[in-house]
């Protein structure tokens, strides 16, 4: 079982908040042509420590920062710098019942598997119907075989994604493989998903 106490979770977003933006974030950047983000909204679903929002921030974009613990949402209005706050709306609150703005990317980096099943997909939903015409998904899912499937997280098959990205052109890279994980190794069983909605 996966573990999602909140005082896990805090202990996560002190261990990451100053690791810097990863190769996901980069690739985001890229699809969107997001080094100047500027007249452009992101929702960065499941923010964590804030360390993609920051980014986002410093390229120019309008934020809107959602993560299911509070103590998230606090860490990261802690470490804005106050020259950014008007482009930022941070919020706790769950995936579903958050009503999101209309936005030119959404950035779903490991949040949506956290999900819980009877909320799963009104939530992937909830992401996919906030991407705007021309606008972006960019996120992950879990498969079936991963090791946290149905163990806290909410997986997904080709034919789910199939389903929720209708009107997207949309690329799909699958891992099935064994790999690290802090402290050890899981089998990963991960679907990124780029698409893009059709103006």
């Amino acid at each position: 079982m996966v573990d999602t106490d909140p005082e896990s979770w805090s202990d996560y977003y002190e261990m990451t908040e100053n690791r810097g933006v990863n190769d996901r974030f980069r690739r985001a950047i890229e699809l969107t042509n997001g080094e100047d983000g500027a007249g452009r909204l992101v929702i960065d679903l499941g923010s964590g420590a804030g360390v993609e929002s920051r980014a986002f921030l410093d390229r120019g974009w309008e934020v809107f920062a959602l993560d299911a613990e509070p103590k998230a949402i606090e860490w990261l209005l802690a470490a804005v710098d106050e020259t950014q706050r008007d482009r930022l709306t941070a919020v706790a609150g769950a995936f579903d019942e958050v009503d999101l703005p209309a936005a030119n990317l959404v950035f779903a980096q490991y949040s949506l598997p956290f999900a819980e099943e009877d909320r799963f997909d009104a939530s992937v939903r909830a992401a996919v119907g906030a991407v705007q015409p021309g606008g972006w998904f960019y996120g992950h899912l879990f498969g079936p075989n991963d090791d946290w499937a149905n163990q806290g997280t909410t997986p997904i098959d080709r034919a789910g994604i199939a389903h929720h990205f209708a009107g997207f052109d949309v690329s799909v890279d699958e891992e099935d493989a064994d790999g690290e994980f802090t402290g050890g190794t899981k089998h990963w069983h991960v679907f990124t998903v780029e698409a893009h909605r059709r103006a």
